[in-house]
Formats: C-alpha cells, structure tokens, sequence
C-alpha cells in the first residue's frame, strides 16, 4: 500500500521498490489502496495482490495493516485474499 501511493504521487514505482528489496523481505504488512484511502482490507481496492506477492519471499511475515473503520467481513476477505495466493 505505502508503495503504491509513492508511485500515485510521483516518488517511485512500487514495482521497482518490489524488484530492489524483494529478497531482503523478512516480512511485509499489506494492505489496499482506492485513489489516496489507504489501509483497505486486501481486495477492497486497487492493487493486484497477486502482482504484488510474488515479489514477497514465501517465508516473509505478512501482517494486514487495516484501519480500524473496516468491517470483520472484509478483512476476513482480505485475509484469505492473501493466503490463497501465498500458500
């Protein structure tokens, strides 16, 4: 998420930060994005978790960053977004 916003505002694109550190991931806290709203459950947005995860070594620590606003079910979705791709 924090990398897809660098990209919307003009500092980096996110792919190119992805390729730099993939391999250097110990862990990574994910989350969505819509225009500039940020902290969206995994799938409530814009970004292509599947384009974005195979950058992140399988071994790496996934943690959801999620503002507190969005509802249980949309995080669970969020949740099973990212493992169905990760496993």
């Amino acid at each position: 998420g924090h990398a897809a916003i660098q990209e919307k505002v003009g500092i980096l694109k996110q792919e190119k930060w992805l390729k730099t550190y993939s391999e250097q991931l110990i862990g990574i806290e994910l989350h969505d994005v819509k225009e500039l709203d940020e902290y969206l459950a995994p799938g409530m947005g814009e970004l292509d978790f599947k384009e974005i995860l195979q950058y992140v070594p399988e071994e790496a620590v996934k943690v959801l960053e999620i503002k507190e606003a969005e509802n249980e079910e949309e995080i669970i979705e969020g949740r099973r977004i990212v493992e169905e791709i990760t496993v």
